[in-house]
């Protein structure tokens, strides 16, 4: 035979709890309105150009132009996540050796892939007469992933004397 006695402040307690218990089933369940969290952010249009490589010259049989067509091109990546337009400069030359430049020009072939698929490609052509130049395609090509390939050439009036010569072709994404 078993005796249960039960201590009077754990029965109070046990009432008690039976009690919240039971008012707490009796009270309507309340749903608060479902909210959304909005976020915001702001993304700035750019363009940068990488894998940047430097073209070397060649003489022409004449001795009058130096043109990266005898050597190699120089190339560029340029990656836009906004509409632009290429522009090319003519040549200017860096190297201090005294040259009387008679006609200087590079060309930039843009190669890249309209709308992330369709294949495209422009050549755009500044001269000593005509620089800058802009490319003529509409300004949405360009947006996204684009290879260019630089050549560039200048004649002098005389033969190319002696020396190293540095030339550097200026390209810059602008925005429409």
């Amino acid at each position: 035979m078993f005796k249960i006695q039960l201590n009077s402040c754990c029965f109070q307690t046990a009432s008690l709890l039976t009690l919240m218990a039971v008012g707490l089933a009796a009270i309507p369940s309340v749903q608060a309105q479902p909210v959304g969290i909005q976020f915001e952010g702001s993304v700035s249009g750019r363009c940068d150009f990488s894998n940047i490589s430097g073209g070397s010259l060649g003489l022409s049989a004449d001795g009058l132009t130096l043109d990266s067509q005898l050597g190699s091109a120089g190339t560029a990546n340029l990656t836009c996540n906004q509409f632009t337009r290429l522009q090319v400069e003519a040549p200017v030359q860096l190297s201090s050796n005294p040259l009387n430049i008679t006609s200087s020009s590079a060309q930039a072939l843009i190669e890249g892939r309209f709308l992330f698929i369709f294949p495209f490609s422009e050549t755009v052509e500044a001269t000593n007469t005509s620089t800058p130049a802009l490319s003529q395609s509409p300004s949405w090509y360009l947006l996204g992933n684009n290879d260019i390939t630089v050549n560039m050439s200048v004649t002098n009036n005389t033969l190319m004397p002696a020396g190293t010569y540095v030339f550097r072709v200026r390209l810059t994404a602008v925005a429409p």
